[in-house]
């Protein structure tokens, strides 16, 4: 059974962003080693996108 860490990391690399999800309390997004300040604030959108998202599905 896919928990919600799980939906967010599957969501997530849908949309371009690798992460890394270890136990289902734990996701992280390794930056490369060379990133710009706008490929940063895209992450970062992507990552409230979908954290929206499920939050709206587990409350109804």
């Amino acid at each position: 059974m896919a928990t919600p860490v799980d939906k967010l990391a599957a969501e997530l690399l849908s949309m371009g962003v690798y992460v890394f999800s270890g136990p289902s309390w734990f996701i992280i997004a390794p930056p490369p080693l060379v990133i710009t300040r706008e490929q940063i604030d895209e992450g970062i959108d992507k990552i409230d996108q979908v954290v929206k998202k499920l939050d709206e599905q587990y409350q109804g």
